[in-house]
């Protein structure tokens, strides 16, 4: 006898491939099959957490809007830092006293605030209002009027606003999501009712095996079922993890799933490795593990690489015409022309299956 295989969906697949698999199923269990056999409360459970999942994932690309999203989503990223880092100096050193406290209280606004520019896009906008709200009540906003610093939420809220009216022109969708889960917790529920679904299916499959025996209710179940099968062995398949169901006379094992992250940076030069350090303004090779590239949100073009200085925490991004090549394994770029040398951290923000990655190299890199 078939029988729908319990957790398949649980697999190392990438937020893609499970999305795929939340539309196959979906299309083939039916409410109306749900109705028949009496098991809509697990239809609709699985129905409403796959819906949200397709939310969620959803990448609508080829918008018009999209380089204004980018534009006006560095500006934002720009516009924070750049108060950030005068609230700072201000905090480490300042000869009036008065003027250093204030700098240490705004300072522990910021900080509370974390690094916001390494959010989503949507979640870096929620941060940012909460950052001014707090920026405006006391004791803040007396500190930021003895830096003589007021504007500073103002300023902020500028650019936090108009990059939310480009954003939802090309995403209103995203600030309507009933759910604020993230892809994985999403996927978590997802499966968690697809098991459930599953069971009630295979037990009201076995009751009439053994029971009702009734011919029509076998047919139709067990293609159901040989349906259900077939998306999870395609799933499978397309994993690398051999073949599904009872029929398999030997599975492969599940290949053990790589953790991505950076490897390697260097010079793209005759001795890559020379331990000099990196030439600034010169081509730059990064490498990494774990099958991804660096992409935007949408697909259409790179990620961010961002370099921050060890010593006083500013950091620059690497222009988008700066980033040369890229491919699964690694990219090669243009390094920040315009840093002082010394010992600097360097870090990547990218897309895996439409779902943020950010990978920070583990090594201080050395600018020359």
């Amino acid at each position: 006898m078939d029988e729908i295989l319990y957790q398949q969906s649980r697999y190392d697949a990438k937020n893609a491939q499970h999305a795929a698999f939340v539309s196959e199923i979906m299309a083939k269990v039916t409410a109306d099959l749900a109705e028949k056999y009496n098991f809509t409360p697990q239809y609709s459970a699985f129905h409403t957490a796959g819906t949200a999942e397709l939310d969620r994932f959803k990448p609508d690309r080829g918008y018009l809007e999209t380089e204004e999203v980018t534009k006006r989503d560095r500006v934002r990223d720009k516009t924070i830092l750049f108060y950030k880092q005068i609230i700072s100096a201000y905090a480490n050193y300042c000869p009036d006293d008065a003027k250093l406290e204030a700098g240490k209280t705004v300072y522990f606004a910021f900080r509370e605030a974390g690094d916001v520019t390494h959010a989503d896009l949507y979640s870096e906008y929620a941060l940012l209002n909460d950052l001014v709200e707090r920026l405006r009540t006391e004791p803040y906003a007396s500190a930021l009027t003895t830096l003589d610093l007021a504007e500073i939420p103002d300023e902020i809220e500028a650019a936090n606003q108009s990059f939310i009216e480009i954003y939802n022109q090309r995403y209103p969708q995203v600030s309507q999501r009933a759910s604020s889960l993230s892809t994985k917790e999403l996927r978590i529920q997802t499966d968690d009712a697809f098991d459930e679904m599953a069971k009630a299916i295979n037990t009201i499959y076995m009751y009439n095996e053994m029971v009702t025996k009734d011919s029509e209710t076998r047919e139709e179940l067990k293609k159901l079922i040989a349906d259900i099968n077939g998306v999870l062995a395609n799933l499978r398949r397309i994993l690398g993890q051999g073949n599904s169901g009872s029929g398999s006379s030997e599975e492969e094992p599940a290949p053990e799933p790589v953790t991505p992250e950076i490897t390697e940076v260097y010079s793209k030069v005759e001795d890559p490795h020379d331990p000099t350090g990196i030439t600034r303004g010169k081509e730059t090779i990064m490498k990494w593990v774990g099958d991804f590239e660096l992409v935007n949100e949408t697909g259409d073009g790179p990620g961010k690489i961002i370099v921050k200085d060890n010593f006083s925490g500013i950091e620059e991004e690497v222009p988008a015409e700066d980033i040369l090549s890229r491919s699964n394994t690694g990219c090669e770029f243009i390094m920040i022309r315009d840093f002082a040398e010394g010992e600097y951290k360097i870090r990547i923000e990218t897309y895996d299956g439409g779902s943020p990655l950010v990978l920070e190299y583990p090594e201080v890199i050395k600018l020359v």
